[in-house]
């Protein structure tokens, strides 16, 4: 289509310049006749070319307005727009050459001849333009729109000046031959250069045709003069024969040029379409897993909340046992018993980290500090299986997080890295900046991930190694850890030959300007992390991932210590508001012990009954969650009436992500306990409330 143009220059030129005068047809009645048979069939062509382009204009024009990428087709657009000009333009000059009696102002050096060879060579040269921009386009490769106006002005300065110095259409298609073959040339260069992915049978179509019209416009040039254009074959000049047919010649090339972009175009835009779709799957698979975890959330929640309440109650009524044991009662047996609820205990904890529903405190820190640590503390098992465990060097990483959460974190890869190495292998561990984040990476030399494991590996309760006691909640726990922290935690294979995995937190980093030793307030993330759902929430401080302990395993129990009586019992007033029957038998006894004078409520409106009766408490101990009257709202009932009771409130709850608890931590006054109760803490916080 853009060689199509040629047809009329060279057409013209040929079909009479040289049939005419250098072959000397100009006798014979026979030899007048081809000629003007010759003169028809180009007229007709460049005529028919001026038509083609314009429609397929019109239609790259169409499909512009709902294509996704409008610009590549408005330049395709452009460029057979021009074509057709130029070809209008080139057939008008012909049939003004045409004409029996012939015109003083459409004269071959007349002003009308310039201007319409002004207007053939700007339009072919802007069409070669827009090709290759539309190519450029089509690439990624997107030209500056100021660079394309400069270029189309310097083409038409230079078509101007080239009009009023070339003589005839034969100086045209002599001066716009080489660039012809430069255009089309970068053109197949700049599709040719597409990416492995993007280089279909119709890519590849469109090169092999702007090659081959590239080598025509040589020919072209080699037939106006540079080179052998005289070389005879058999009698005839081949190259000056292609001239003579050049017009039907180039609208084939020209209208096969356009149905390959189309083809093209289509190809690309069913490549996108199917990458659309596997994006949107892929978006849906993680929506349905985003509300699958959030439906795990709420039944985690719930059971956390329920197991903890009983756990207070057996762990506490244990750790009397011990300190009193009755004599038929074995110190092995309860030791077992106790074991076996810290167990559960630490199920739950695990359980209330993955739903985020644990408090944590955000300080500035260095990420491979925190790495250090960890990988000292995880000598032992690496060593344990030949695993040579490495921190690369690198740069000091400033940053501000939760110290625990990221030692979890860091905790959890490393630990994991280590039990799918190799046996004698190692784990490589990074810690760097990457522009304003921080990057931590984890790599094995193991087998890597298998394909099917890769899309659940982040998923709760997923695990590849039940039999060894793996509760599929560490990736989850971590993964959860860095979204709290506004990262990404990504999992990957190692390209080959590297074997292995590779585990990629992404973090902020400390923000511009500030340095580790700038002082930060130590704040709660209930109100400066982003809002999540109460039922999935990404979890925050967190030790290690604690595993259920290996069957007969005695695990270290921690007694309650005896608090030294203050003088003036009269003064340590404790009031216990438990709707559980056990717990709150419980704490009445242990507090007793402890020498507090108690007074126990099954419910929060039987003791603000009593407070509006004239009862007064040092310390108040209530649970959270509780028919008719809740903790919080028994918060917001004392904070209207008896504000100076606030500071003597210790709420206890098995849910510490409840939404109505965020009151209670923003004023700051009250302490809030998880449940299963540390009952030694709890003795020592009350004992701090009564002393202020």
């Amino acid at each position: 289509m853009w060689a199509g143009d040629a047809s009329g220059d060279g057409r013209e030129m040929l079909a009479r310049a040289m049939l005419r005068n250098h072959m000397g047809l100009v006798g014979p009645l026979g030899a007048n006749r081809l000629v003007e048979l010759v003169d028809q069939l180009t007229f007709v062509g460049v005529v028919a070319q001026g038509l083609g382009m314009a429609l397929l204009a019109l239609l790259f024009a169409g499909l512009a307005r709902s294509a996704r990428n409008p610009a590549c087709l408005r330049a395709f657009a452009w460029s057979n727009a021009l074509v057709s000009v130029a070809a209008m333009a080139v057939a008008l000059r012909y049939a003004l050459l045409e004409i029996e009696q012939p015109l003083s102002w459409a004269a071959e050096r007349s002003t009308t001849a310039r201007v319409l060879y002004t207007v053939y060579l700007s339009s072919k040269l802007g069409a070669l333009l827009f090709l290759v921009s539309g190519m450029r386009i089509f690439a990624g490769e997107v030209p500056p729109r100021r660079l394309i106006r400069l270029a189309l002005g310097a083409i038409l300065l230079f078509s101007t000046g080239a009009a009023w110095a070339i003589d005839g259409l034969g100086g045209a298609l002599t001066l716009q031959a080489p660039l012809c073959v430069l255009g089309f040339g970068a053109a197949a260069f700049t599709l040719w250069r597409l990416p492995t992915a993007r280089r279909t049978f119709a890519t590849r179509l469109v090169v092999v045709w702007l090659c081959a019209i590239a080598l025509v416009w040589l020919a072209y040039a080699v037939a106006l003069g540079v080179g052998p254009a005289a070389v005879e074959i058999a009698g005839a000049r081949p190259l000056e024969l292609l001239l003579e047919y050049n017009s039907h010649l180039d609208l084939l090339m020209g209208l096969g040029l356009a149905m390959g972009l189309l083809m093209v175009l289509l190809q690309d835009q069913e490549r996108e379409s199917a990458e659309q779709d596997a994006r949107i799957g892929a978006l849906e698979l993680r929506l349905a897993q985003a509300k699958r975890m959030e439906s795990i959330g709420v039944l985690v929640s719930g059971v956390a909340h329920e197991l903890a309440t009983p756990l207070t109650a057996i762990l506490g009524y244990t750790d009397q046992l011990r300190g009193h044991p009755p004599v038929e009662v074995p110190e092995a047996t309860m030791r077992i018993v106790h074991d076996q609820a810290q167990r559960c205990r630490s199920i739950v904890d695990n359980l209330l980290g993955f739903v985020g529903n644990r408090e944590e405190r955000r300080e500035d820190l260095e990420l491979r500090a925190v790495c250090r640590r960890v990988i000292e503390g995880l000598q032992s098992e690496a060593q344990a299986r030949g695993i040579a465990v490495e921190l690369a060097p690198g740069a000091v990483v400033a940053m501000r997080g939760d110290v625990i959460g990221l030692e979890q974190v860091v905790t959890n890869l490393v630990h994991n890295a280590i039990q799918a190495a190799d046996r004698n292998g190692h784990v490589r561990v990074f810690a760097r900046t990457d522009g304003d984040q921080a990057e931590l990476c984890v790599e094995d030399d193991g087998p890597g991930i298998p394909s099917d494991v890769m899309p659940r590996i982040f998923e709760p309760f997923f695990t590849t190694r039940a039999a060894s006691g793996g509760s599929g909640l560490g990736l989850s726990i971590t993964h959860g850890i860095v979204r709290a922290h506004a990262g990404s935690l990504h999992a990957e294979n190692l390209s080959p030959p590297a074997r292995g995995a590779r585990f990629t937190a992404r973090l902020p980093l400390l923000s511009r300007g500030r340095s580790l030793s700038t002082p930060w307030p130590r704040i709660s993330t209930r109100s400066g992390a982003p809002s999540w759902p109460p039922s999935h929430r990404p979890p925050s401080k967190m030790g290690p991932l604690r595993e259920p302990a290996e069957q007969g395993e005695v695990l270290p129990v921690r007694e309650l210590r005896p608090q030294s009586p203050r003088t003036g019992a009269t003064s340590r007033r404790m009031c216990v508001i438990e709707d559980d029957a056990a717990v709150l038998v419980l704490l009445q006894a242990v507090f007793d012990r402890e020498g507090w004078q108690v007074e126990a409520y099954g419910s929060a409106r039987a003791a603000l009954d009593a407070l509006r009766g004239g009862a007064d408490w040092t310390v108040i101990v209530s649970d959270v969650q509780m028919p008719h009257l809740s903790g919080p709202q028994l918060f917001a009932i004392l904070q209207r009436e008896r504000p100076e009771l606030l500071s003597r409130l210790v709420f206890v709850t098995g849910d510490l992500g409840l939404p109505e608890l965020a009151p209670l931590r923003a004023h700051g006054a009250c302490r809030i306990l998880a449940k299963p109760l540390d009952l030694q803490k709890l003795l020592e916080i009350c004992a701090q409330r009564c002393e202020a």
